[in-house]
């Protein structure tokens, strides 16, 4: 979880709602990500394709042999430094935003925290994420 927030952060907009226009570029992707099973993300050049096809550009060029290495998005965020933009148009820009919800990773969530947005399916999902939500939300926002 550390690691999403550390690409949220390091995202750069220059456009008017940038942190919105972020979000929602980022909750569209975790929402395909979850309802699409066949898309896979093994290695650091699916992680690269999958964020561009959600309008995320690296600041950083991964060499052709990173590029073939294996790893979850954590090991692509230590490979690639991390740093990220918003690119002008994507090809997913006008796929619907659903929500994913914090705990439970369900799309379609419709509640949210009032201090940093995070999205929940319920009160109840809310509740049993604080211990760890509460880490990440009282230390950024």
């Amino acid at each position: 979880m550390d690691f999403l927030l550390q690409a949220l952060s390091q995202l750069q907009n220059l456009g008017k709602n940038s942190q919105e226009e972020t979000d929602k570029r980022w909750d569209r992707m975790c929402a395909y990500l979850k309802s699409d099973p066949d898309e896979e993300t093994k290695t650091m050049q699916d992680h690269v394709r999958i964020l561009k096809k959600f309008g995320f550009g690296l600041n950083t060029t991964l060499t052709s042999s990173q590029l073939k290495q294996e790893g979850g998005f954590g090991k692509f965020m230590e490979i690639s430094g991390g740093g990220m933009y918003c690119l002008d148009h994507y090809e997913m820009e006008d796929e619907p935003v659903l929500r994913v919800c914090g705990h439970c990773k369900k799309a379609g969530a419709i509640k949210k925290c009032v201090r940093c947005s995070q999205a929940y399916c319920s009160r109840s999902c809310q509740k049993a994420d604080w211990k760890d939500h509460k880490k990440i939300c009282l230390t950024y926002f």
